[in-house]
């Protein structure tokens, strides 16, 4: 159990020092874990070659994959921008509903107020039909009658949540 412990501290250590630097040269600052470990848990030094190799090189193998990174934040920004512009659309066919188009964020605020309810009833409304989305109310003065959809969902499930979202609309379009 002590061990695990330790195991997760010098985790917890060499991450803080891998993200307190820059990505330039987190393995430069930190020129033997072994040592370090050693040093900071006490451990022998077979004890910390093992915890070094197990857990903690292959995070610091990552962080020096420089190009990997950017390659993944660019496939998340794309990712985003992708569903992003989806429920934009989405929203574009739904008539008693409009948005502030967000510009860095990854959800949209999306005004209900033609729909005769208010940001709150809506999302209590949505939740019968099986969606959730948040009331904005809590983010700002004249948001209550807002609703936020997040796009950090799959494009699969977005892509259900308009399904019924546009089900509800039609049903009291017919009231």
């Amino acid at each position: 159990m002590f061990k695990r412990f330790k195991n997760l501290f010098l985790v917890m250590a060499i991450l803080g020092l891998i993200f307190t630097t820059s990505y330039s040269g987190p393995v430069k600052e930190i020129q033997s874990i072994e040592e370090y470990s050693a040093q900071v848990l006490g451990e022998d030094e077979e004890d910390a070659e093992d915890t070094s190799q197990t857990i903690i090189m292959p995070v610091i193998k990552k962080v020096e994959k420089k190009e990997d990174v950017k390659k993944e934040v660019q496939h998340m920004i794309q990712t985003f921008h992708e569903r992003r512009t989806f429920i934009m659309e989405q929203l574009d066919q739904c008539e008693n509903l409009s948005y502030i188009k967000p510009h860095g964020a990854f959800y949209i605020m999306v005004d209900v107020s033609k729909t005769g309810f208010n940001g709150q009833e809506f999302a209590d409304k949505l939740l019968d039909y099986g969606v959730a989305v948040v009331p904005a109310s809590g983010f700002g003065k004249g948001l209550n009658n807002f609703i936020r959809i997040s796009f950090a969902s799959s494009k699969e499930n977005i892509e259900e949540a308009f399904s019924r979202i546009k089900n509800l609309l039609s049903e009291l379009k017919e009231k």
